[in-house]
């Protein structure tokens, strides 16, 4: 329900070391359930929002979160265009998909 009432979902998770590679699962949590999000640009999924589009990131700061925010309030058809972007890409990262890539990597002869 939570979901459905939001319009940006936030990954905002202060960097560490496990951060700065790991894709949480909120992530995809969020894309399964098509909401752009914003995030820490000194991150994997802040590289993966920006490589994909889904979302704005930011530095790990009050200021630059600020700025974030403010640019989402002046330019709302951003938000329509990272959910555009979220409908595209929703496909490739479900449960059923990740454990099929999974199975062709570990056995390339598998039928599908």
């Amino acid at each position: 329900e939570l979901y459905e009432q939001s319009d940006l979902f936030s990954l905002l998770i202060s960097p560490t070391p496990y951060i700065a590679f790991a894709a949480p699962y909120k992530l995809f949590e969020a894309i399964g359930y098509q909401k752009p999000l914003i995030g820490f640009n000194q991150c994997w999924s802040g590289q993966f929002i920006e490589k994909q589009n889904i979302g704005l990131t930011c530095n790990d700061s009050i200021e630059d979160i600020v700025r974030c925010l403010k640019n989402l309030h002046e330019n709302p058809a951003l938000l329509e265009t990272f959910h555009q972007n979220l409908q595209e890409i929703v496909g490739q990262h479900t449960w059923q998909h990740r454990c099929q890539e999974i199975a062709e990597a570990l056995n390339p002869n598998l039928e599908q």
